[in-house]
């Protein structure tokens, strides 16, 4: 009977031990707080151009595709573009909640981008942009 007891306390014993290692290691007030870089020493970080020059776009991406994934993404194009268009139509001639207002102007800015894709024959973008202006469309709540 004095085994148990003797483990008992021993393991007490370790616990309270550990609970206050790691609960001292958090803040010791006489401990100097670690040296960083002082400001003035920092390296400034460079500055955008102030001449108002655009940074040239980046580089596009090939994307192969075949035949039939052609077809398959103007069918998409085409079905996103008529839906987020009618959406368009539905609330044309309306007043809209200002929240409404920038959907509405968004997703013609997405129908306008999707013309353009399509004009440089980047398919893949332009389904892409088709498919977030149907997306947006829906929430303009016009019926």
């Amino acid at each position: 009977m004095i085994r148990p007891r003797r483990l008992r306390t021993s393991s007490a014993f370790l616990a309270c031990m550990c609970m206050l290692a790691f609960a001292g290691c958090a803040h010791q007030p006489g401990r100097p707080e670690p040296a960083g870089v002082n400001i003035e020493r920092r390296s400034t970080p460079r500055q955008p151009d102030s001449t108002g020059a655009v940074a040239a776009p980046a580089p596009s991406r090939t994307v192969i595709m075949t035949s039939q994934t052609l077809r398959g993404a103007l069918a998409s194009i085409a079905a996103d573009t008529t839906e987020a268009r009618a959406a368009l139509s539905r609330c044309s001639g309306r007043k809209l909640q200002p929240d409404q207002d920038g959907v509405w102007e968004s997703t013609t800015r997405l129908l306008r981008e999707v013309h353009e894709a399509l004009a440089v024959v980047d398919f893949a973008h332009a389904q892409s942009l088709a498919r977030q202006a149907r997306q947006l469309s829906a929430s303009l709540g016009c019926r």
